[in-house]
């Protein structure tokens, strides 16, 4: 390590290699001119003045290096060796001018060459100044010894005493520098290791760290203050703090920092600067002097922080807690609500002026739970409940959002809402804060909106959402009930009462049928309205009368019904599920209700109907007719039949009527009166009657030309008229079919739905050369009005007159009737449902014009209907 140390000494700093190179070259040349006689002693005053130089500029140069480094003793320790070399420059110039007049004998050449590498090999072992002490010592006054013993001179003559003295002259305070510095340097080395520790720790800390020498010029930062500043590192060196600064900052703040510097005292506060794209930012610093063992400053260090965003949020809080504290103080001039404010033990330390009105005595330091007892609703227990709620809430410890409380005040129930958040110290809750207010008025419109939302306005019942949830909670509640009934009331035709006789009256009408139910059900029942026309029931089979009561229920409903001077009577249907034998579910026990009173509307001799499992088979029928209808179509599983019509005089054949079949593949064949009404009801007819007329038109061609083919048209289709001729028209012409042959029958009902656009749409069909019939006449209105207006061609006797046309005089003369009202308003007639001759025979004399019935002809495919 020491040889180390001193071998840097000379050579640590490369400015000073020059010099060396420099009085090397010199004190050659000066040597070897001396010898060869150019120069003389003056010259050497010169040579004097140029070494001094020299080791001046060595100096200056090192006292520069020692500016620009960290550590002064680097550049002291340069310093120090062009000193040392200077002396020895000095020693070798006296030398050889003592020894000159010893030399004058000599080979002045050789001697010449053997200075030159002396000088050359003292030089490269000065590379350790005590070596090059030592080393000038020994051979110097060697040489002289040999010098005196050429000449005969004493060995301790002056000429050899001289280069000793000059030598300890060199060696001793080369030997006090180099002890010096190498101190200094072996300190250095030890403290290495912890300044290179110091500067990790500042290049990393988290903190922007600036440091400044006494004049306020940068000399060192660290990288959180690039990212924080946006200035890179060299473009800071050498900069004043002042780049930082935005002019924001009070010019104050700055004199007071350097005061306390000055002072050797450290200062602390907040700087606005600004980073280099202009942004402003806020810091806090803290500025101190680092002084040397002396006390006197060497640098400045300034450790910073950015607070910009800490400062952003002090502002945001202390905003918001202005605008909260003013919107406390408007909640409190004008809101309704009201403040209060509790201890740990739930004891009242503030409440809002406008709610202490309320309670007498004063409610302060008493707790919220003594006070809202003291205004509970007596022997209520919903109040009770809600309370114990409320207090189980604070209890708990936990933030809740609004609680409702009833109270008596003044003889009037009121309802308080309130919502807590408990205040927290550090360690634990030390109370509640809370806000209160009347709710009364929302309690008023949210039981109106139950009742809007659960309740029938006109019977005061429960709807259809909540009887059947009541069903369904009594079901699930009530294990050890076994059996009961849920029933299904409709009554005919209830809601024209309204559209009729008006809203008043139908009210009335609901509210007696309600009182009905309820004195006829009697007890350990539920009672509901489903729609306007009808009601649900859950009847508890406790008792052994309830099919009793259920029969007498239709009859009282049957029976007529006085509401001020008008009697009303009304058809009704019950429709039965027993649990569980009809379903186990709520769902179900609905389900099997309504399937049983659907069978009863259809049955008009059982006002009563209970569930049979085959209603469901049937239904799960008509459902399964419902979907196949399109895939039918496109299958061709509907085929036409026809039923012909003959003269009632010979029987000879005027036409047939077609008459649509399904072929389903599972259910076989399914006769129009089961899947028709479903048709009409999905409005499938309305393809279904497309095809029908374009598939008769086409078979119907073949015919013989009187033939006549009569199609049967759906109310529905006449719906949409214009489609409808359109249809008809495209019949006609793809068929090559005569309209004079086309008899479209249409019901009595369809057409008077809208007069005057019947005979409109009858108009246009007979300028198309197409026949009108009334189908089933005598069934509707057969009135003589609409009679005359519509423009039609044939009427057709409904079968249920001939089917008892010998049996019942009655329906004789409707028959006769209806015979010769044709003849007036000159339609062709034709009787439908014709079995027997009797009926053939009486209608001929009655004078019919055709006959259409089994006794002709059943429907057949059209292979067979000239068989």
């Amino acid at each position: 390590m020491e040889n180390k140390i001193r071998g840097r000494l000379l050579f640590q700093h490369r400015k000073l290699l020059p010099v060396i190179v420099i009085f090397v070259s010199l004190s050659s040349l000066f040597i070897v001119l001396k010898y060869a006689y150019f120069l003389n002693p003056s010259i050497l005053s010169i040579w004097l003045i140029l070494l001094l130089g020299v080791s001046a500029f060595s100096i200056l140069i090192n006292r520069r290096s020692n500016d620009l480094q960290s550590d002064g003793a680097y550049g002291r320790a340069v310093a120090g060796n062009a000193v040392s070399l200077s002396l020895l420059g000095l020693s070798l110039c006296f030398l050889y001018y003592f020894l000159y007049p010893g030399l004058e004998g000599m080979d002045k050449q050789n001697t010449a060459i053997a200075f030159i590498v002396i000088q050359i090999v003292v030089t490269f072992l000065a590379s350790s100044l005590y070596g090059a002490a030592l080393c000038w010592l020994i051979l110097i006054s060697l040489f002289s010894v040999f010098l005196n013993v050429m000449d005969g001179s004493p060995l301790l003559s002056a000429n050899a005493l001289l280069p000793l003295l000059l030598s300890f002259i060199i060696y001793l305070p080369t030997r006090y520098v180099n002890i010096m510095f190498r101190r200094n340097f072996e300190n250095q080395i030890q403290n290495g290791e912890r300044s290179a520790w110091l500067r990790m720790l500042i290049e990393q800390s988290p903190l922007s760290i600036v440091i400044t020498d006494m004049k306020g010029r940068i000399i060192q930062v660290n990288r959180k203050t690039e990212e924080v500043a946006g200035y890179p590192a060299q473009e800071l060196i050498g900069q004043y703090p002042s780049i930082f600064q935005s002019g924001k900052t009070d010019r104050r703040i700055y004199d007071l920092m350097w005061e306390n510097i000055l002072k050797g005292e450290r200062w602390q506060g907040e700087f606005i600067n600004k980073r280099k794209n202009g942004e402003i930012y806020t810091e806090w610093a803290s500025i101190s002097p680092v002084m040397d063992s002396t006390g006197h400053i060497q640098t400045i260090m300034g450790i910073k922080e950015d607070i910009t965003q800490r400062k952003r949020a002090q502002k945001t809080i202390l905003r918001q807690n202005g605008i909260i504290k003013m919107l406390l103080q408007d909640f409190e001039e004008q809101s309704e609500s009201w403040l209060w404010e509790t201890d740990k033990n739930l004891v009242l330390s503030y409440v809002s002026d406008k709610i202490s009105r309320l309670f007498s005595g004063g409610i302060l330091n008493k707790t919220i739970g003594d006070v809202l007892r003291q205004l509970a609703v007596p022997d209520d227990g919903e109040g009770e409940r809600l309370l114990a709620e409320f207090l189980d809430a604070l209890g708990r410890g936990e933030a809740f959002s609004e609680r409702e409380v009833k109270i008596l005040f003044e003889g009037e129930v009121l309802w308080l809402g309130l919502k807590a958040l408990p205040t927290l110290s550090p360690e634990k809750r030390t109370g509640w804060r809370g806000v209160g207010r009347f709710i009364t008025e929302r309690k008023r419109m949210e039981a109106e909106l139950y009742n809007k939302a659960n309740y029938d306005e006109q019977s005061g019942l429960p709807n259809r959402f909540l009887i059947k949830r009541l069903i369904s909670e009594n079901l699930s509640a009530d294990r050890e009930l076994h059996r009961g009934i849920v029933g299904v009331v409709h009554v005919k035709e209830l809601s024209k009462v309204r559209s009729d006789f008006g809203t008043l009256r139908y009210d009335g009408i609901v509210a007696s049928l309600t009182e009905i139910l309820r004195t006829v059900l009697k007890e350990d029942f539920l009672l509901g309205r489903l729609n306007e026309d009808e009601f649900l029931f859950w009847l508890n089979e406790s008792e052994n009368n309830r099919e009793e009561r259920i029969d007498h229920l239709a009859d009282r409903i049957n029976s007529p019904i006085k509401f001020g001077d008008e009697t009303y009577r009304f058809d009704v249907n019950v429709g039965l599920a027993y649990y569980p034998d009809d379903g186990g579910t709520q769902k179900d026990l609905f389900r099997t209700a309504d399937l049983a009173l659907k069978k009863a509307v259809e049955n008009p001799q059982r006002k009563v109907m209970r569930y049979r499992k085959s209603f469901s088979e049937d239904f799960q029928k008509r459902m399964m007719i419902l979907s196949d209808f399109h895939p039918a179509l496109a299958a061709e599983q509907f085929c036409l039949y026809y039923q012909p019509q003959a003269h009632a005089g010979d029987g000879a054949m005027k036409g047939a009527e077609a008459l649509v079949r399904w072929n389903h593949p599972l259910l076989g064949l399914v006769s129009p009166g089961e899947f028709i009404p479903l048709a009409e009801k999905s409005r499938f007819i309305l393809e279904l009657g497309e095809w029908i007329l374009r598939r008769a038109c086409r078979d119907a061609a073949g015919w013989g030309e009187e033939m006549t083919l009569s199609v049967n048209l759906s109310a529905v289709q006449l719906q949409d008229t214009e489609r409808l001729k359109s249809v008809i028209r495209e019949a006609l012409d793809r068929s090559g079919f005569p309209p004079r042959r086309l008899i479209l029958e249409i019901t009595e009902s369809a057409l008077l739905s809208d007069m005057q656009e019947s005979k409109d749409f009858l108009h246009d069909l007979q300028a198309m050369g197409v026949k009108i019939a009334l189908d089933d006449f005598g069934t509707g209105y057969s009135s003589l009005a609409y009679l005359s207006q519509l423009s039609v061609d044939e009427l057709k006797i409904d079968q249920s007159f001939i089917r008892k046309l010998g049996e019942e005089p009655g329906n004789r003369e409707i028959v006769r009737t209806i015979i010769e009202l044709a003849r007036t308003f000159r339609f062709s007639l034709v009787a439908e449902g014709v079995e027997t001759e009797e009926q053939r025979d009486l209608l001929r004399e009655l004078g019919c014009d055709y006959i259409q019935g089994y006794l002709i002809g059943k429907p057949v495919p059209l292979k067979q209907l000239f068989e």
